[in-house]
């Protein structure tokens, strides 16, 4: 009786540890102060991402690639989605734009990650196995400001680099001038091109109750090409994002 009474304790405290580790690791990724460290586990259940999140980001663009410019004159975002698939894309790097929920609240994160060598792309998978950096942004209180988190590759893990808060304006850029040197050379890993990628805060609803937004990247290389191609609203000074 005693024996069995023994092996029951021993069950309940296993049952015990193992919820307790359960609670841990949901309130180290349930709230946006534990992003100090490290990205939630690729596997945590509150990760939200499909395959429509993964972009081919190349020269000329891919079918599907979709831009977003500032009109000046109408002051709001207007876009434009390339149709055709070219013959032949130089793939530079792949870009997949994820989100993580914490009950009515919503972090946006994109991840760069370097082209595969054989430049076959296959798919969320290979961009999560491969990613190089990454940008989260948190909501605050009455949406006029975010939290911005980034991270890089160091010693294969994705470690946590600076923190910074900016305001909810249109076409901020949100990696500060004093990063962006750390940031160029961590850009360097993903392509064998000289790109310069200027992650942007793209809001696309004013609304102080409710924004809609996302994390818009600058590359000077699809504007030149914008601009060849002579569309009509994208000139030398025009916010182009992706």
């Amino acid at each position: 009786m005693k024996r069995l009474l023994l092996i029951i304790l021993l069950l309940v405290l296993c049952i015990s540890v193992d919820m307790t580790d359960v609670v841990l690791a949901k309130v180290k990724f349930g709230n946006w102060n534990k992003w100090d460290e490290s990205l939630p586990p690729w596997d945590n259940e509150d990760w939200i991402y499909s395959e429509e999140s993964f972009k081919v980001i190349g020269i000329p663009p891919v079918g599907g690639t979709r831009f977003w410019f500032w009109a000046e004159e109408q002051e709001r975002w207007r876009t434009i989605k390339v149709k055709n698939q070219p013959a032949a894309t130089n793939v530079l790097f792949l870009l997949t734009r994820l989100a993580f929920k914490n009950d009515n609240q919503r972090a946006s994160i994109v991840l760069f990650s370097p082209a595969p060598i054989s430049n076959e792309v296959k798919g969320i998978e290979d961009a999560l196995a491969t990613v190089e950096i990454a940008i989260a942004v948190f909501p605050l209180e009455k949406g006029k400001k975010v939290v911005v988190r980034s991270y890089g590759k160091k010693d294969g893990l994705l470690r946590f680099f600076k923190k910074w808060t900016v305001a909810f304006k249109n076409g901020t850029v949100i990696f500060p001038e004093k990063y962006k040197d750390w940031f160029i050379s961590q850009s360097k890993q993903l392509a064998e091109e000289n790109i310069e990628i200027l992650p942007q805060l793209v809001v696309l609803t004013e609304s102080d109750k409710k924004k809609r937004f996302f994390i818009g990247v600058a590359l000077p290389l699809f504007k030149e090409f914008l601009i060849k191609e002579k569309l009509p609203w994208i000139e030398k000074e025009t916010t182009v994002v992706f």
